[in-house]
């Protein structure tokens, strides 16, 4: 009786220093590329241009603990149509009512139109740019399966082509 009293302290002892439970997930950069392929192309009109995002191309930047993104741009207004790119980087977050890994605070980095010149191509930025990263703020990126969603996020950090969250109890 005596040692069957002492396995259980010590084991409860054990279970105390280990700490609540945890479980690590690594999540591939490509697996962030394909959910993120199939949101787009995004079609709006902002007064009179027609705006098209498409061809998502998303790096990861561990130095900085960010999300890269790239994607193709038209705008176009009374059947002229100019090509271009935006650039823009955005933080990552765990959205616990969604199950969701998203987007957060994106911001523009470069607005280009080819062949259009430098002072309308600036005029279309300040009209477009706050609809770009609206639409990308909160975008989801990866979806956590039912059972990780039930977790609590206790890291999330931008390593090498993955992010690495950690989930606990």
């Amino acid at each position: 009786m005596g040692r069957v009293i002492a396995w259980c302290v010590m084991l409860s002892t054990l279970a105390g220093c280990a700490g609540p439970l945890r479980l690590g997930m690594t999540i591939p950069q490509r697996d962030l590329q394909q959910r993120l392929d199939r949101q787009f192309p995004f079609e709006t009109r902002v007064l009179l241009f027609d705006v098209k995002l498409s061809v998502p191309v998303l790096s990861l930047e561990p130095a900085t603990d960010r999300v890269g993104l790239r994607l193709a741009l038209q705008a176009g207004m009374a059947g002229v149509e100019y090509s271009g790119e935006v650039a823009l980087d955005s933080g990552i977050a765990y959205q616990a009512r969604s199950g969701a890994l998203v987007l957060v605070a994106p911001k523009l980095l470069r607005f280009q139109l080819d062949e259009m010149p430098e002072i309308f191509c600036r005029q279309i930025e300040k009209v477009v740019g706050p609809l770009v990263t609206a639409h990308l703020d909160s975008l989801p990126v990866y979806q956590l399966k039912e059972g990780q969603a039930r977790r609590r996020l206790k890291a999330l950090r931008i390593e090498k082509n993955q992010v690495v969250a950690e989930l606990g109890l």
